[in-house]
């Protein structure tokens, strides 16, 4: 049975294993039942260089890959939408809770959450499914896309396409909150993010209020349930999953402070944007299409900063276009 979830051909690697603790295994199927697809998703764990991840896996096993990263403050079942069309489709989806969110590891260490270090739990997770010399299909949205567009500038030969939503590049988010005030007013709560603790106390204050006051602001009421929101409060109150969540923030900015020169991405990219978005403003659309050699912007006026979850049928629509095209 286990065997059944390795893609064809792969060599059982010893760092994938079934979940281990009963009690994860029943949250991670009440996820996906609230998702609405407990049917086609299994878990694992798998362990990397530096933390273990939980990882969503649905579709085809001989199907093409899809790594699919969830942003900030989200978990894997934020793609439940896009499931069904892909798995239809004939993609094999890929979808891990990212180191310091829900169960997979949450280290305390700001330094443990930079893109130089957890470049290394992505490009180990495929290597441990069987895909370590396989072209993937890699889609982000969020911090999920800030993940992305690293792994493309630095791995290109990894990614077969690259699809991101409601996120640019660090270095063109970084040089807007600088000198657009349009951008600059939708900011402030990164550099509010740099303060120790403090940050962690009003997150977690009234059950969460605050998060989940970002997600109602963010997106149109349909975008997510009372039961959505459960899921994530449960996520969210997981030991150390505020920080861990933080965390990338802060060490965001060091890892901007570290890093050279930008590179061209040379993966075929397609960028999905919608204009409502609350923290990133539209105006970041040009500058990242232009760190692109082949892109095309697919933009949606009436969604915003979650537009997987207020567009979901247009985007997964988008998302097998975009994987066709380039495949």
């Amino acid at each position: 049975m286990f065997d059944e979830l390795l893609n064809d051909g792969a060599k059982m690697s010893e760092k994938v294993r079934p979940i281990q603790d009963p009690e994860h295994q029943e949250a991670h199927d009440a996820e996906a039942r609230e998702g609405g697809v407990e049917e086609y998703v299994d878990f694992v764990e798998v362990e990397t260089t530096g933390a273990v991840l939980h990882v969503a896996l649905a579709g085809p096993k001989d199907g093409e890959p899809v790594l699919m990263l969830h942003g900030f403050p989200d978990l894997w079942v934020t793609w439940a939408w896009q499931v069904k069309p892909l798995i239809d489709a004939g993609y094999r989806l890929i979808m891990p809770d990212q180191r310091g969110y829900n169960l997979s590891s949450r280290p305390r260490q700001v330094e443990a959450y930079g893109m130089e270090v957890m470049e290394q739990d992505h490009l180990d997770l495929l290597e441990a499914l069987g895909y370590g010399d396989r072209k993937v299909h890699l889609v982000g949205h969020d911090w999920g896309g800030a993940m992305s567009w690293w792994l493309a500038e630095h791995y290109p030969d990894r990614w077969e396409t690259l699809t991101v939503l409601n996120c640019p590049p660090m270095k063109v988010l970084a040089k807007a909150a600088q000198k657009h005030l349009r951008q600059i007013r939708r900011s402030w709560y990164i550099a509010f993010f740099q303060v120790p603790l403090v940050p962690e106390k009003l997150a977690a204050a009234g059950d969460f209020r605050a998060l989940e006051s970002a997600l109602k602001k963010g997106a149109a009421p349909s975008a997510f349930t009372a039961g959505d929101l459960e899921v994530l409060r449960r996520a969210w109150g997981r030991p150390g999953a505020v920080r861990g969540m933080i965390n990338w923030y802060r060490a965001g900015t060091k890892t901007l402070r570290k890093s050279g020169r930008s590179k061209k991405i040379t993966v075929p990219t397609t960028i999905l944007w919608g204009e409502q978005d609350f923290a990133l403003h539209e105006l970041l659309v040009e500058p990242s299409a232009a760190r692109c050699e082949t892109v095309e912007v697919k933009r949606f006026p009436a969604a915003g900063h979650w537009v997987h979850r207020e567009a979901p049928e247009a985007i997964a629509e988008a998302m097998v276009e975009a994987f066709g095209a380039r495949s």
